[in-house]
């Protein structure tokens, strides 16, 4: 009895999961600067991110761009299906440091799935004597603006 309740519980979540493939979300790809302005010699975090779809990344070519890799942050995925709908999110981080000044062009990145390859959008981010330090200011694609600001201890709580 027990081994055809599980077996029932693992048929209807798959069928659920393929359902939920199809669920029409937008494919995205794009590319996030973190600062968007740096002084000379200082770093920036760069993130691209795939949404709602799989594929094989390819990263850019950070020498030939004119940056210097410091070190590649990891990856993350991240899955949901709520209320049939399914959602996904890929990202890929990198620490990186502009050779040049003023405004520079980061690479384009990109992402190859069974429909077709897709490609991070151009983003610049300014290098200038003149940028406040230890500005955390995102630059997402279309211009859109985000400030983010420093996560909180995330010591845990215990209560008695």
């Amino acid at each position: 009895m027990r081994l055809n309740l599980i077996a029932f519980l693992f048929f209807a979540v798959s069928a659920s999961s393929l359902n939920a493939q199809h669920s029409g979300a937008p494919i995205r790809f794009y590319a996030l600067a973190t600062p968007a302005e740096i002084r000379p010699a200082e770093s920036v975090r760069i993130e691209y991110v795939l949404e709602n779809t799989e594929g094989k990344f390819t990263a850019p070519d950070w020498n030939a761009a004119g940056f210097d890799l410091l070190g590649e942050l990891g990856q993350s995925s991240s899955i949901s299906i709520v209320n049939g709908q399914r959602s996904a999110e890929y990202r890929f981080r990198y620490l990186v440091q502009p050779r040049d000044t003023g405004e520079v062009l980061l690479p384009v990145a990109s992402v190859t799935t069974g429909e077709a390859t897709l490609h991070s959008e151009p983003l610049t981010i300014r290098v200038s004597a003149l940028a406040p330090p230890g500005r955390l200011q995102t630059q997402r694609p279309r211009k859109q603006d985000v400030e983010e600001k420093p996560l909180k201890s995330l010591r845990p709580t215990v209560r008695i």
